[in-house]
């Protein structure tokens, strides 16, 4: 059975935030989706800093959709 968990705001008048997805699964390893205007620039430390949350949780199966308005690395990591 996957669950799914939704946080974060996204939308046209969004800025500085992120909307994240996750849908735990029990098979298939991780997937990650980012949509971001700065994925050209950012992307593989958005995705990298993802993935290191996801490990430290012990999270092997789930994939991940996020919608980036500019969000900082703690946005990102949910902490402040």
């Amino acid at each position: 059975m996957n669950q799914t968990a939704s946080a974060g705001r996204s939308g046209k008048e969004v800025r500085s935030d992120c909307e994240i997805t996750l849908t735990l699964g029990e098979a298939g390893g991780i997937s990650i989706e980012l949509q971001s205007k700065v994925a050209s620039l950012y992307g593989a430390s958005i995705r990298e800093l993802i993935a290191r949350g996801l490990a430290f949780f012990n999270i092997g199966n789930a994939a991940v959709k996020i919608d980036d308005s500019g969000a900082l690395p703690y946005t990102d990591r949910g902490q402040a």
